[in-house]
């Protein structure tokens, strides 16, 4: 069983709202991942979500200092994993994602496409994880599904999703590797 606690809060709500949740979830045995920002996120990872998904800029605000290099971004990465996070997947728009587990280090890799509207593709692509995992995929078939929908999502316009057969399309063009920062 997954849950994903996605967005901020809304002005007003308690910042302990995802903490909350996320201790709940726990209690019941139900993996959480995080995708937030803001004083409601590192409440939450207090709570030890299975799994948080910041952007690079997240990141660098979570850790304290900016990031630029795939090194940096594992690094900082392993820093969160100190707080007993399980997986940290990093979204880096359009040059992919980084996953990174205490025993593994992802990086994916989206086919070349022309971009009509990046909105929604970090959410498509955090879905696509999820319901892979929650099917029982390893990490890297997660993260090859999630980066293939999220690719699908910036080829359409506007506000609209991804749509399955584009998914399908960019799957097998998504590269996933092992890398061991310099």
């Amino acid at each position: 069983k997954i849950l994903v606690l996605s967005g901020t809060l809304l002005k007003g709500m308690d910042q302990d709202f995802y903490y909350r949740i996320i201790l709940k979830m726990r209690e019941s045995h139900v993996r959480v991942i995080l995708d937030s920002d803001g004083e409601e996120f590192r409440r939450g990872l207090e709570a030890r979500p299975y799994l948080i998904k910041p952007n690079s800029f997240e990141l660098a605000r979570l850790v304290g200092r900016q990031i630029h290099t795939d090194t940096e971004v594992a690094a900082a990465a392993h820093e969160v994993l100190e707080r007993r996070v399980e997986v940290v997947l990093v979204s880096r728009g359009g040059r992919g994602a980084v996953l990174i587990t205490k025993d593994l280090q992802l990086i994916a890799y989206p086919p070349k496409v022309k971009v009509d509207s990046a909105v929604g593709a970090g959410d498509s692509m955090l879905a696509g994880v999820a319901i892979k995992l929650t099917e029982g995929a390893s990490l890297d078939e997660a993260l090859r599904f999630g980066v293939a929908c999220g690719t699908a999502t910036v080829i359409t316009p506007g506000t609209e999703l991804c749509f399955p057969r584009d998914v399908l399309k960019f799957l097998p063009q998504v590269q996933v590797e092992e890398f061991r920062p310099a």
